[in-house]
């Protein structure tokens, strides 16, 4: 829905461990560094977490805002 309205897409990978961001140029997903929250973002995810990603993040996601 968001691509539809020429939003800015992030999502996270979690077997890739990376962050990608839709090119609407290309129309594909493209690999980017951590994107930065702005105070108006929208967030979906997982409850459930690859105990992998967990044990190497802490638990915890580390994100970077305005």
């Amino acid at each position: 829905m968001a691509i539809d309205a020429g939003k800015q897409v992030h999502v996270f990978d979690l077997q890739d461990e990376r962050w990608y961001t839709w090119n609407f140029e290309k129309k594909t997903f493209e690999y980017e560094s951590t994107p930065k929250l702005t105070k108006d973002f929208a967030g979906i995810g997982t409850r459930s977490i690859d105990k992998d990603i967990e044990s190497k993040t802490n638990g915890k996601v580390k994100y970077v805002g305005d």
